[in-house]
């Protein structure tokens, strides 16, 4: 246990500070779009017209692309590089890195949804308090119900939907630690890339008028990509394990 301990905490080291950076950065400049938008608007609409207005979902998807990017690099540096002495110093066998690495990359997405809900929150504490003309209490509640971003992140009442969320994050984290897998032996794997193009949008503009359909697709999409991954690490897909 102590050995994969071991790399769970060099991947840690390696990537958690720059995307905790990256997510604080994130934070700070929804609120400070989110208030300009608010400020240099002369009539404030209800909250899921300004959110909208406001773009800051293209915030997220930036900080969503930076995170795949850092994951990526990490697990996917060549043969001769800290990651690789380190997985052969420690015995870990390439299948058992890419599992190891899929569970550390699925909490840190987890740690970015849940981040991006609490900087909703933050948005939601600006409105109200700039919104003293036409103030209304349940302004949260209902925008996670109302705002197509707000509710594709944390979809409150809609239980195919957090499944869908739960799956996806399980399937990019496992993608991408595949994908990465194979980048070190020097070849391609662009199943992590398609899989993110295909559903960072959707995650984010998934409207509540045709979740079923975006759900479908993103669920459809994760599952054949699990399997794939999973096939892979059972597998081994590396020369040094064939």
């Amino acid at each position: 246990m102590k050995k994969y301990l071991s790399v769970f905490a060099l991947a840690a080291r390696a990537t958690l500070g720059k995307i905790i950076l990256l997510i604080v950065t994130l934070m700070a400049a929804e609120a400070g779009m989110f208030y300009l938008q608010l400020r240099t608007t002369q009539h404030l609409g209800i909250l899921e017209e300004m959110i909208d207005s406001s773009r800051v979902y293209l915030l997220f998807i930036v900080c969503y692309i930076g995170v795949f990017i850092i994951l990526e690099a990490f697990a996917g540096k060549q043969k001769g590089s800290n990651p690789a002495y380190m997985v052969n110093r420690l015995s870990v066998s390439q299948g058992q890195f890419a599992i190891v690495c899929s569970v550390y990359n699925i909490c840190c997405l987890t740690l970015l949804f849940a981040s991006q809900a609490a900087t909703d929150l933050v948005l939601v504490h600006i409105y109200t308090e700039l919104n003293t003309a036409d103030p209304y209490g349940p302004a949260a509640f209902l925008a996670f119900y109302r705002n197509d971003f707000f509710h594709g992140l944390l979809p409150l009442g809609d239980l195919y939907s957090i499944i869908t969320n739960a799956i996806l994050l399980i399937s990019l984290g496992t993608a991408i630690a595949c994908s990465s897998w194979k980048t070190r032996q020097g070849g391609k794997d662009l199943l992590a890339v398609v899989f993110f193009i295909s559903t960072a949008l959707l995650i984010v503009r998934r409207t509540i008028e045709q979740s079923g359909f975006c759900n479908f697709f993103i669920l459809t999409f994760s599952i054949i990509a699990l399997v794939i991954s999973a096939i892979r690490i059972k597998k081994g897909v590396l020369p040094d394990e064939d």
